[in-house]
């Protein structure tokens, strides 16, 4: 992971989110079976957490 040196570090808490929640869902996933041990996907993406917190973008 060239250019993020934050996820050097496979014990931190990494949180992937995309749109609606699919392409995060990959990347979570890859993530996990690159070694990571805390990797969170957001269900539903952004939009879903539009819709919960009632947010305009």
């Amino acid at each position: 992971m060239g250019g993020i040196p934050e996820l050097a570090d496979k014990s931190k808490t990494v949180l992937a989110y995309c749109r609606t929640g699919g392409r995060s869902a990959l990347a979570a996933q890859t993530l996990q079976q690159l070694g990571y041990n805390n990797v969170l996907s957001m269900a539903g993406g952004f939009e879903a957490w539009q819709q919960a917190f009632n947010q305009k973008s």
